[in-house]
């Protein structure tokens, strides 16, 4: 199934509902050295690990979803040592699910839930959450939060009021479109509006952002949609550009883009990822962003490294898909 416009809006609303209310720091004291594990908490309980830094790289050892899971652990100690990487087992981890509260979360064991169209292995904890937890077969499944341990500084992320277009925006969304449309099949948007796309205006979907006054990283997803000109089908969708990319901004100066691509796609948004996003890190002097990006058929969960003058993934994890 297509990601449309409905998923963006609630995954907009999730991040509302996960980010806004967090601290600007965890408050927790750090470790000797940067090195900690970070798992994706559900609504239901379940903490998945998915990242583990050693004080200089990012890695995961927690296996990936399977078609189907046949032997799930049933105790703690029962999970086998190796899908912990070098840190080991983690028994106990935080994470922030409200107006700046900082829960503790304690593993009772291992379960198995659904992954889009696959199984995978969590880590069944003492959480309960606030909010009514839906069936086992949304998806994406709603998460409540960014868990770590042991303790480390999470830096929130903010979901922002959607801003005026300004010219660095408008820029980096048009060379990517052309980048983008040198691969684009043949088609009807291609063919009828590729001399005057730069004509058609762009929407902001979607603005995050992280950061003090002084220095600022934003998150920004766009799109730009084409409307037939066929008479029987005027005003009709007939296809559209998505792009997403990060920018810097100091102080009140203007947007410097660090990264930005678009992909052009059908007016089902087919394929399409959006990002939640999950918090900010800083270890070993560097800045890292994490997030989850879904659509309906898959998710991952992605590391980001802000850099100064650019971005680049430095871990992605396979979260479940169909």
């Amino acid at each position: 199934m297509a990601a449309p416009v409905t998923l963006r809006a609630a995954l907009v609303a999730a991040s509302l509902a996960l980010l806004v209310v967090g601290p600007e720091r965890s408050g927790a004291a750090a470790p000797a050295a940067d090195r900690f594990t970070l798992g994706i908490l559900r609504r239901d309980g379940i903490v998945t690990p998915f990242a583990t830094f050693d004080g200089k790289h990012w890695s995961n050892a927690w296996p990936k979803p399977l078609r189907h899971v046949d032997d799930v652990p049933v105790t703690l100690g029962s999970v086998p040592r190796w899908w912990w990487g070098r840190p080991g087992p983690r028994e106990t981890w935080q994470a922030w699910v409200g107006p700046g509260e900082r829960v503790e979360l304690h593993v009772k064991g291992a379960d198995v839930y659904d992954a889009q169209c696959l199984q995978q292995i969590g880590l069944r904890t003492d959480y309960r959450s606030s909010e009514p937890v839906p069936g086992r077969d949304a998806q994406p499944y709603p998460k409540d939060g960014l868990a770590v341990s042991p303790p480390y500084p999470i830096e929130r992320i903010d979901v922002m009021p959607i801003p005026a277009i300004t010219p660095p925006l408008v820029a980096a969304f048009n060379d990517a479109e052309a980048l983008a449309w040198l691969d684009a099949p043949k088609g009807p948007v291609r063919t009828l509006f590729l001399p005057q796309r730069e004509a058609v205006p762009i929407a902001i979907e979607a603005v995050y952002a992280a950061g003090d006054l002084s220095s600022r990283v934003y998150y920004f997803e766009v799109v730009r949609r084409y409307e037939s000109n066929a008479p029987e089908r005027i005003a009709e969708c007939a296809g559209l550009t998505y792009g997403a990319g990060w920018f810097a901004r100091e102080g009140n100066g203007p947007l410097r883009k660090l990264s930005f691509e678009a992909t052009i796609t059908s007016c089902d948004r087919n394929g399409l990822l959006y990002m939640l996003p999950l918090g900010g890190v800083r270890a070993d002097g560097r800045l890292f962003w994490i997030a989850q990006w879904s659509g309906w058929n898959v998710e991952q969960y992605n590391i980001v490294e802000i850099k100064p003058s650019g971005t680049a993934d430095v871990l992605r994890v396979f979260g479940g898909g169909c």
